[in-house]
């Protein structure tokens, strides 16, 4: 995941999902690699996200790569 789409996904996961940001952190500290290219999927795997936050934030992250591919 780009740095730029990383801190969207952060942004919108603390925000609109009210988890917060240090706990975002220690999940990616347990699972660097997962983080690194599936994020969400490493909270779910640590029980940060429910599975419908999981779609929503699947869905969301879409929504994202298709607006990316609109600019280029």
């Amino acid at each position: 995941m780009n740095p730029q789409i990383r801190d969207m996904f952060e942004h919108y996961v603390q925000h609109q999902l009210q988890i917060p940001l240090p706990a975002v952190q220690h999940v990616y500290a347990i699972e660097p690699q997962l983080a690194m290219q599936h994020p969400h999927c490493a909270l779910w795997m640590h029980g940060l996200l429910t599975r419908e936050q999981l779609l929503q934030v699947n869905n969301w992250l879409e929504h994202i790569a298709m607006l990316q591919s609109l600019n280029t």
